[in-house]
C-alpha cells in the first residue's frame, strides 16, 4: 500500500483512496497524507490512514473519500522569491539562513498575502531569492525560479510572476490575485525657462535660417562698402555712410530707416528685406502666442506610435515584438533603467514597466522624480504563484486565495501600497485657458536685456567723445565712411 501511494505521490495525485479487505465482510478504506503534525512532504514520507470502514453493509462514517487537504500542519514550503517592489520585498539579510525561514520579513503586496496565507492553512516558509529575471523555457532551459520549480528545489514560486506568459503551460499557477497595466515609462515634458520658450515658436533650423541671412547680408554689405567705388556702393546698396550692416537688424526688428536709398537697385534689395521681415514677424507673434498658451514643458507622445515617430531608444531586459529592434538597448536592472529615463535631458530614452511599480517608485521619490507613463497600454499583466506542474498544492492555494478575494482582503492589500496619485507627476496639463503675467516673464526679460544694451550703447558714445580708441572702434561699428 505505501509502494502505490508514493507512486500516487509521485504523479501528484492527492485524493486517493484504497480498499482492504480486514476480515470477512469486512473493508477498510485507506489515503495518505503528505502534511501531517509528524510527516511533512520535505521529509519525503507520507502517514497512511485509516479513515473509514464498510460492515455489514453500511459505511462508518457517511463519506467515500477523506477530507481534501486544508491544513499544512506548521509544515514548512520551500518558496522561492522573485524581488520587485511593491509586490515582493524582503527586508532581511538574505544571506542568513534564520531570516530566510522568517515569514515577517517580507514585504509587498505579495508578502503580506503570503503572511495571510500562512496563518490561514497553517505552514512555515524557507526562502530561496532568486539572483536572476525568471524565465520560463522549454525542458530544461528555464531560469530564476523557474528554474528552482523545474529540479524540484522549490514548491512555489511567488513574485512578480504573470500567468499571462506564453509557456505557462510548462508549470501550474494560482488564480491570479493582482493585476497591472504593463506600459511605457517616459520622462514627463522637459522644462524650458521664459528665453527657450521665447524660443520655441521656431524651431532650430529656422533659426539658424535667420542667423546665416543676417550674417551673410552684414557680409555683402560690408564687402560693398569697403572693397568699391562710390557711385557701385551707392547703386548697390546704398550711400556709404548710410549702409551700415546694422540696418538688416534694425528693420527686422521693426525700426524705421530714416533715409532711404536712391537707386532702383538698392531699393529693390530693402524692399525685399522688409517684406521678408514682415512676414517672419507676423509667423513669430502668431507663433509665440501659440506657444505661451502651453505649459512649461515639451509635451511627450501619447501613443506607442508617436515613440517610433520621434524615434525614442527602449530601454529593457529583453527585446520585445511590440517596439523596433533597432530601437532597444538591454539593460537587465530596472533601477538603472529608471535611473536613465529620469536623467534622459538630451537623449530620448523609455522604459517599460507595470503601471503599480511607477506608482511606487515616484512615491519613494515624491520630490525629483518626473517620470511619467503613455496612455496607450502594452497589456494587462495578470499576477500569480506558480507551482511546480500538477502539484497538489495548487487546489488549497487557490481555494484560499479565491476567499480572501471573496472577502476583498486582496483589494485591501493592494490599495494599501499603491498609492494610484503617484502614478503621474510633475505633469501640467498641456493647456492653460488664458495668458498670464507670469507666461510674459520671457518677453520682461527679453525688453531688459535691450534696455541694458541700448544704456550700454549710450555709455559708449558718451565715453567715446573722451577716449579715442573707443571712438574708432564705434565708427567701426557704424561704419563713418573715410573722407
Amino acid at each position: 500500500m505505501r509502494a502505490i501511494f508514493n507512486e500516487c505521490l509521485r504523479f501528484n495525485v492527492d485524493n486517493v483512496v484504497v480498499m482492504l479487505e480486514l476480515d470477512k465482510m469486512k473493508f477498510g478504506f485507506y489515503t495518505y497524507q503528505v502534511f501531517a503534525e509528524v510527516y511533512c512532504h520535505q521529509d519525503e514520507n507520507i502517514q497512511i490512514v485509516h479513515f473509514n470502514t464498510f460492515f455489514n453493509g453500511s459505511l462508518e462514517h457517511d463519506r467515500l473519500f477523506s477530507r481534501h487537504l486544508h491544513d499544512f500542519h506548521g509544515c514548512p514550503l520551500l518558496i522561492c522569491l522573485e524581488l520587485g517592489y511593491p509586490l515582493l520585498g524582503f527586508h532581511g539579510n538574505l544571506s542568513d539562513p534564520q531570516d530566510l525561514q522568517n515569514i515577517h520579513l517580507v514585504a509587498g503586496i505579495e508578502g503580506d498575502l503570503l503572511r495571510d496565507l500562512a496563518k490561514a492553512i497553517n505552514f512555515r516558509v524557507k526562502f530561496s531569492i532568486s539572483k536572476e529575471r525568471g524565465v520560463i523555457g522549454e525542458k530544461n532551459y528555464s531560469t530564476g525560479c523557474f528554474a528552482e520549480l523545474a529540479a524540484g528545489k522549490a514548491d512555489l514560486a511567488i513574485g512578480c510572476l504573470s500567468s499571462t506568459d506564453g509557456l505557462r503551460h510548462v508549470f501550474s499557477y494560482s488564480l491570479s490575485y493582482y493585476q497591472s497595466l504593463y506600459v511605457f515609462i517616459v520622462r514627463s515634458g522637459l522644462h524650458f525657462g521664459p528665453i527657450k520658450q521665447l524660443a520655441q515658436a521656431f524651431c532650430a533650423n529656422v533659426w539658424q535660417a535667420i542667423g546665416a541671412c543676417c550674417i551673410i547680408g552684414m557680409i555683402f554689405i560690408r564687402f560693398i562698402t569697403s572693397c568699391t567705388s562710390s557711385a557701385v556702393c551707392e547703386k548697390l546698396v546704398g550711400q556709404r555712410k548710410h549702409s551700415d550692416s546694422t540696418n538688416l537688424i534694425v528693420v527686422m526688428m521693426g525700426n524705421p530707416i530714416k533715409i532711404l536709398p536712391r537707386r532702383n537697385c538698392a531699393r529693390l534689395l530693402l524692399r525685399s528685406w522688409l517684406l521678408a521681415t514682415l512676414v517672419l514677424r507676423n509667423a513669430y507673434q502668431a507663433k509665440l502666442f501659440d506657444s505661451l498658451r502651453i505649459s512649461k514643458r515639451i509635451p511627450i507622445p501619447r501613443t506607442i506610435s508617436g515613440l517610433e515617430a520621434q524615434n525614442y531608444i527602449l530601454v529593457t531586459d529583453k527585446y520585445v515584438e511590440f517596439y523596433p529592434s533597432n530601437m532597444t538597448r538591454i539593460i537587465s536592472n530596472i533601477t538603472q533603467r529608471y535611473r536613465m529615463v529620469q536623467q534622459s535631458e538630451r537623449e530620448r530614452f523609455i522604459t517599460t514597466s507595470m503601471l503599480d511599480t511607477l506608482a511606487w517608485h515616484n512615491r519613494q521619490n515624491w520630490k525629483t522624480s518626473c517620470l511619467t507613463y503613455i496612455e496607450e497600454p502594452i497589456y494587462n499583466v495578470q499576477i500569480s504563484m506558480y507551482f511546480k506542474k500538477h502539484s497538489i498544492l495548487r487546489s488549497i492555494f487557490d481555494y484560499r486565495i479565491k476567499q480572501l478575494s471573496w472577502g476583498g482582503i486582496t483589494s485591501y492589500i493592494g490599495e494599501k501600497h499603491v498609492k494610484k496619485q503617484f502614478q503621474v507627476m510633475n505633469a501640467n496639463s498641456q493647456h492653460r485657458p488664458v495668458i498670464s503675467s507670469n507666461m510674459l516673464r520671457g518677453l520682461y526679460m527679453l525688453y531688459a536685456m535691450l534696455m541694458a544694451i541700448a544704456c550700454t550703447q549710450f555709455a559708449l558714445e558718451l565715453l567715446a567723445r573722451r577716449s579715442s580708441s573707443v571712438k574708432r572702434t564705434m565708427n567701426w561699428i557704424h561704419y563713418v565712411g573715410r573722407k
